[in-house]
C-alpha cells in the first residue's frame, strides 16, 4: 500500500493518444476538373469560339460567295499532237481546265483521270454526257500541287462498259513564286 500511494501522489505525466490519419485517397480520373483548371481552360475556349464566330467565319462566308479569277487552260479532246499546255498558278491557289470534247452518241460517261508529275494518280471523276456540246470546265485543287508537267487522261464509256481512251495531254504547271 505504501508503494500505491507514492506512485499516486506522483504528477500523471500524460502522453497524447495517437489518433490515426487516414490515408489520402488516390487521386482519380477527375482529379484534373478543379477550378484552378477548369476556368483558365473555359475561358480560353471562348475566345477561341467567339474569334472563330466574329472573324473567321465571316471572312469564310465573304471568300465563298465572292468571284474569284483563276488562270485556265484549254483542251480539245478531238486534237491530235504532243503540245503541252502551261499554266502559271500562284502558290496554293488552283486553276480550270476546260475541256472539250467530241459529240459521239456511243459514250454514256466520260471519265477523267489527273496525274502529278511523278505518275500519281491525284484524281479521277467521271461524268455523264450531257448534250451535243460537250465543253467542260474541271477544277484543279491548289492544294499540295507540284511544279512540273501532270498528264489528263480522257475515257469515254459506253453503255456496255466498254472503256475506249480518248487521248492523253499534257499541262504543265509553273507555279508563280
Amino acid at each position: 500500500m505504501e508503494h500505491s500511494k507514492v506512485a499516486l501522489s506522483e504528477p500523471l505525466a500524460v502522453s497524447p493518444a495517437r489518433v490515426p490519419v487516414p490515408a489520402r485517397a488516390k487521386p482519380g480520373w477527375l482529379a484534373w476538373l478543379r477550378p484552378a483548371l477548369v476556368v483558365p481552360v473555359l475561358a480560353a475556349l471562348l475566345v477561341v469560339i467567339g474569334y472563330q464566330n466574329l472573324v473567321t467565319y465571316p471572312q469564310l462566308k465573304q471568300m465563298a460567295s465572292s468571284p474569284q479569277i483563276l488562270p485556265w487552260a484549254s483542251i480539245n479532246v478531238s486534237t491530235r499532237g504532243a503540245s503541252t499546255t502551261q499554266i502559271s498558278p500562284r502558290p496554293g491557289q488552283g486553276f480550270h481546265l476546260l475541256v472539250n470534247i467530241p459529240p459521239e452518241s456511243r459514250y454514256t460517261s466520260y471519265t477523267f483521270d489527273l496525274s502529278s508529275p511523278s505518275g500519281r494518280l491525284e484524281w479521277s471523276r467521271t461524268i455523264p454526257t450531257a448534250s451535243s456540246d460537250e465543253a467542260r470546265s474541271i477544277y484543279v485543287p491548289g492544294t499540295n500541287q507540284e511544279q512540273g508537267v501532270y498528264t489528263l487522261a480522257v475515257r469515254g464509256k459506253t453503255a456496255t462498259n466498254e472503256s475506249s481512251d480518248l487521248g492523253h495531254y499534257s499541262i504543265e504547271v509553273q507555279i508563280q513564286r
